[in-house]
């Protein structure tokens, strides 16, 4: 397996991640460019916040998203909720009051 490659994103995205005020992070891009590899790269060296450690997924159309079972063995005590066109709005608010 190779290493990691460290990118310059990762400590402005940690910053996002953990400052006060906390702020959402949305990761995009094209595929196959180590999107989900920096995501699991950031979440294995951050901390709980407060005691609480939430998982998010967004979907474009209004499914749901099975919680990934690694994530579920890893953080039991942890949330995952899809986010997607139904609740998206309230994600949201609910976050600017944080």
């Amino acid at each position: 397996m190779a290493a990691f490659i460290s990118r310059t994103l990762e400590q402005a995205i940690t910053t996002r991640l953990t400052g006060e005020p906390r702020k959402i992070v949305l990761l995009y891009g094209q595929r196959q460019v180590g999107k989900t590899t920096l995501a699991k790269h950031i979440l294995e060296k951050m901390k709980e916040y407060e005691g609480n450690l939430a998982g998010f997924e967004f979907k474009f159309g209004n499914k749901e998203a099975k919680t990934p079972a690694a994530w579920q063995e890893t953080y039991p005590q942890a949330t995952f909720q899809t986010i997607n066109r139904d609740n998206w709005l309230r994600f949201v608010l609910e976050r600017e009051q944080i």
